[in-house]
């Protein structure tokens, strides 16, 4: 059985590189941009942690 209907996710970031919060302008207006593309967006939110690779040495993610 197939569907027409696809889930996405999107991980935006809270905080920049240089550690400066993300205003929350900025992230509503990435929302609304999904919501002029596509007709409709969720979120919900959440703590998420993880690890990024640079020059071969795994690094932890900032704390949000």
């Amino acid at each position: 059985m197939s569907s027409n209907w696809r889930r996405f996710e999107v991980l935006l970031p809270l905080r920049f590189n240089d550690g400066r919060e993300v205003p929350p302008d900025r992230l509503s207006e990435a929302v609304l941009e999904v919501v002029d593309r596509f007709g409709a967006a969720s979120y919900e939110t959440q703590k998420v942690e993880g690890h990024w690779r640079h020059g071969g040495i795994a690094e932890p993610t900032r704390p949000c």
